[in-house]
């Protein structure tokens, strides 16, 4: 491991003499400069550019034209869309009433009462039909059966 001293404070530093460095930059941009043309406008001749902003205004007049046309298609769209829902909920409104009207003509209490409109009465004993019992003869098709009964 070395041990390093710092110098005495009365000695002074060793001036070096600083030589001015080179204009490279502005060398460079008269080289580089010299590899265009000369872009500055004649005497009396004054560039414009007017043709720039009228593509760009063109440009932005197109977009806000693309973006009207592309709101106004949605908004149809969702006129559609409102036009088709109303639609929707009046058909189920209607038949839920239809539903309604229908248990209603099928409860107990309307059919008694329709049934007593029509005159008949209710059933003083209970008769069933057995589809077992086979009749002798059994009549066909075009031939008259007369009740002997009756």
């Amino acid at each position: 491991m070395a041990i390093t001293t710092l110098p005495p404070l009365d000695t002074k530093p060793l001036l070096v003499p600083v030589r001015p460095k080179p204009k490279v930059v502005n060398r460079g941009a008269k080289v580089f400069l010299r590899l265009l043309p000369d872009l500055k406008a004649e005497e009396g001749n004054r560039t414009s550019s007017r043709g720039f902003i009228l593509i760009l205004a063109a440009i932005v007049l197109f977009n806000v034209l693309a973006l009207l046309a592309i709101n106004t298609f949605m908004a149809q769209d969702a006129f559609v869309l409102e036009r088709l829902k109303v639609a929707t909920n009046a058909t189920n409104d209607q038949r839920d009433a239809y539903l309604r009207m229908a248990e209603q003509k099928a409860s107990p209490d309307y059919l008694a009462a329709t049934a007593a409109k029509l005159g008949m009465v209710p059933a003083t004993t209970i008769k069933y039909l057995d589809l077992n019992a086979t009749p002798a003869s059994v009549p066909t098709i075009g031939t008259l059966v007369v009740n002997p009964g009756k």
